[in-house]
């Protein structure tokens, strides 16, 4: 089994580097780094990549690469960078098929309610991803609200993490109560350590 990842980590990393080409991007050192892991830790709040944080292109030239060569990780964590909609909604699609990656973090972007509703309609058919933290996006009442609706379905997902989020009471309410239907999920909050 690890040799047959590993191998599909080799085919993501050929193919990441043949996507960036095709995109006129050049390829992130910390990218193509990752033959042999099985998470990918790209936040932008250390030292190595506080200049040079990750953008939308570069996360889409990423997922573009797991999904054309079937490599799959079990943890992504893109927090603190400047991705926003277009690459939540290129993960939405990733995570629509995706059933082994567990862990998304994707704390402090630029992600807004357009985003956050595609996020939330991956996850109500998504039976893999249980931790998810978009803490510090403003995905506002709507995104919230199609967050609140997924939860009444999904039943895998065991963390939210939806702090300094732009939501306010009516979302509030409707994740309240769709989390009296699924017990299974807790809303962290602000100040509680969100770990991988």
């Amino acid at each position: 089994i690890f040799f047959r990842g590993h191998l599909l980590v080799m085919e993501f990393i050929e193919e990441y580097k043949r996507v960036c080409t095709d995109q006129g991007l050049k390829p992130r050192i910390d990218v193509l780094g990752l033959e042999g892991q099985s998470n990918v830790q790209l936040n932008g709040n250390c030292t190595a990549r506080f200049k040079a944080r990750v953008t939308d292109a570069d996360a889409i030239a990423m997922l573009t690469a797991m999904q054309a060569s079937g490599a799959s990780f079990r943890d992504l964590d893109l927090s603190y960078n400047t991705i926003g909609d277009a690459m939540a909604e290129q993960l939405a699609e990733y995570l629509k098929t995706n059933q082994t990656m567990e862990f998304v973090n994707l704390a402090f972007n630029d992600i807004t309610e357009k985003g956050g509703r595609a996020i939330a309609d991956a996850l109500a058919i998504n039976g893999a991803v249980t931790h998810v933290n978009l803490q510090g996006n403003d995905i506002g009442e709507k995104g919230g609200m199609a967050l609140a609706i997924m939860l009444e379905t999904n039943t895998k997902l065991i963390s939210l993490s939806l702090s300094s989020c732009g939501i306010k009471t009516g979302t509030l309410i409707g994740l309240a109560s769709a989390l009296l239907v699924n017990t299974s999920t807790c809303l962290p909050g602000p100040h509680e350590q969100w770990h991988w």
